[in-house]
């Protein structure tokens, strides 16, 4: 799984930039599904890969950790969200907190 560069990480005095905020999270939460799903294979065809297995999976938590900790971020600023960036917001911290759950779970197999 290829790794793209974080923006900055905490901009100053206020939220991110919406769209290349939400673009990051879309992107990231779909590489890590797409990720888990290839690895999920790849366990059941080569068990033998478990070390390479356990860096991809961890390589995936530090990355929706990073993902989680930007929509932490951002949630300080909820008032100055539109509803529907709200919305937006609050699906994509639980869809990474059920990621970042299924990670740990596939790590486990593993």
């Amino acid at each position: 799984m290829h790794s793209q560069p974080m923006p900055n990480p905490c901009p100053k005095n206020g939220p991110y930039d919406w769209n290349p905020f939400i673009a990051e999270v879309t992107t990231t939460c779909t590489d890590i599904q797409k990720g888990m799903t290839a690895v999920e294979k790849d366990i059941q065809d080569h068990p033998e890969r478990r070390q390479q297995h356990l860096e991809q999976v961890d390589q995936m938590i530090d990355r929706i950790i990073e993902i989680q900790d930007m929509i932490d971020y951002e949630h300080q600023y909820i008032d100055q969200l539109t509803d529907d960036q709200r919305k937006t917001l609050e699906s994509y911290k639980n869809l990474s907190l059920r990621l970042h759950q299924e990670l740990s779970e596939l790590r486990k197999k593993i």
